[in-house]
This record gives structure tokens, C-alpha cells and sequence, in this order.
């Protein structure tokens, strides 16, 4: 999508087309609208401050992302726009393409330290409006958008047809989960086979001559038994034997340690 025509014959014109439609399927959020706005900025910016580039256009927003390509050099920039975090990435061949169209010349093989900051000077300019702001821009040296990213590039031809491109990144936003609903849990009752266990009574010489209706002490009579009580082969508690009421019942007097595990 060109965003000018330009003629020998007449006056140049300039104008900025409307950010392309998105795809159906693409979500929209806050971020994406913050780099649409962004975009046509720049576009806006442009013959101001680039006069070799003869038309700008830019592309759908797009959930797109950084690719880190190690292979691929290039420089960043970032800021706020609308209270989104932007970034504006550009790559060697397409940052000498725009030091030629602003000093003049061919492109140049390699660009110098001073070259350098006359493209981060350009950037700047391009990226934000007031020109008390431009402070607020940072190039990063080694931070890079996210890949979870919506993505618009910036393309500006010159009289040659040559092009340069930047590239708009805005990190998404993130979606909030909608809180779930905490009830009390469901405890409902289930059937497990508890064993208690008396202790051990020494009694084999006994056993050889038990009868029916044999009596087997077990303790004093004066206190309650203890007794251990297990379930799925893991020990739960400790108890005490009596009784209420005539029938036997477990007082339980401590917990084991197993049975939190």
C-alpha cells in the first residue's frame, strides 16, 4: 500500500492512509492500538525529516513478533506511546539506506560511530512528536522485543526506488483470567477399613493351652489399653481402649506423624 504518489509536474502531496485492516482472527488490545497510532506518527514525521524518501507506507498490525536471528544485526530503540511500551527496530542495510538519504551519497559499506548517531538522531525524531521527549527515547543494546508481539513495518522508498524499513513492536497484553469461583470443597463421606491394634502381650507360653473360653490379660486394669490405629497400611493414630456406656470405643490421644504425609 503506497502512501503517496509523487510527479515531476506537480507540487509533492503527502499523505498518510489509514492502518490496513486486521485479520478476522487477530485479537485486538490495547497494545495494538497504541502501535497503529504510533505508526501513522511516523509516517506523518517522515518528509519532515527524511526529504530523500518519496514514499511511506506501512503494514497490517500484526501478531508477528521479534525474530532473534543471530545473523542478522541491527539497532533498537524504545519509549512509551499512549502508556504502551513501543520499540522500533532497524537492520544494517536498511540503517545505511537512511544515512544516505539524510547526508547524501550512496550507502556506505559500514557506518562509523559518528554515522551512528546521526541515524539515532533521525530515529529519534521519527518516533516521537514533542521535541522534549526525544530524551525519553533509549536505544538498546541488547534488549529486544518479545516475541510475543503485535508488529507493523514502516516501509520508505527513495527516488531510486531504494527502500528502508522499520519495524514497530508492542509487547501484547496480557489477558486477566477471570477469578474462579472458591466454594467450600465437597467432603463427602467414604467407607476405609481402620484396624487397631493392641500391644504386644508376651503370651506364647500360654497359647499351647488355650481353650475356648480362655481369658488373655492384656494390661492393669487400672488405666485403659493402648492401641495403634492403621489404614491402607499407613499408621494414622494413637488410642486409648475403653468404654462408654457399656460398649468398647478408642479415645484417640495423638496423631502420627505419617498420616499428614
Amino acid at each position: 500500500m503506497i502512501a503517496e504518489t509523487i510527479s515531476a509536474d506537480r507540487p509533492r502531496r503527502w499523505n498518510v492512509p489509514p492502518i490496513a485492516a486486521r485479520r478476522k482472527d487477530s485479537p485486538v488490545d490495547d497494545a495494538s492500538r497504541a502501535l497503529a497510532r504510533a505508526a501513522r506518527g511516523v509516517l506523518m514525521r517522515v518528509p519532515h525529516i527524511i526529504g530523500e524518501c518519496m514514499t511511506a507506507s506501512h503494514g497490517q498490525i500484526e501478531l508477528l513478533g521479534y525474530l532473534d536471528d543471530p545473523r542478522v544485526i541491527d539497532r533498537a530503540w524504545r519509549y512509551m506511546h499512549d502508556e504502551n511500551e513501543i520499540f522500533c527496530v532497524i537492520d544494517d542495510a536498511s540503517e545505511r539506506m537512511l544515512l544516505s538519504w539524510i547526508v547524501g551519497g550512496a550507502p556506505a559499506l559500514a557506518v562509523s560511530s559518528i554515522e551512528r548517531s546521526i541515524v539515532d538522531e533521525a530515529i529519534r525524531r521519527l518516533l516521537i512528536a514533542a521535541p522534549d521527549d526525544i530524551v525519553n527515547v533509549r536505544e538498546e543494546r541488547r534488549v529486544r522485543p518479545l516475541a510475543q508481539s503485535w508488529r507493523c513495518d514502516i516501509r520508505m522508498c527513495g527516488r531510486s526506488r531504494q527502500r528502508a524499513v522499520l519495524r514497530l513492536f508492542a509487547a501484547c497484553t496480557p489477558h486477566r483470567q477471570p477469578d474462579m469461583a472458591m466454594g467450600s470443597p465437597d467432603l463427602c463421606d467414604v467407607t476405609v477399613q481402620l484396624r487397631a491394634t493392641l500391644p504386644g502381650v508376651a503370651c506364647l507360653a500360654e497359647v499351647s493351652a488355650w481353650r475356648p473360653g480362655s481369658l488373655l490379660r492384656l494390661d492393669c486394669a487400672e488405666r485403659d489399653v493402648s492401641v495403634t490405629l492403621d489404614a491402607g497400611g499407613r499408621r494414622l493414630a494413637f488410642a486409648q481402649l475403653g468404654s462408654i456406656r457399656g460398649s468398647r470405643a478408642l479415645r484417640v490421644v495423638s496423631i502420627a506423624a505419617s498420616a499428614g504425609q
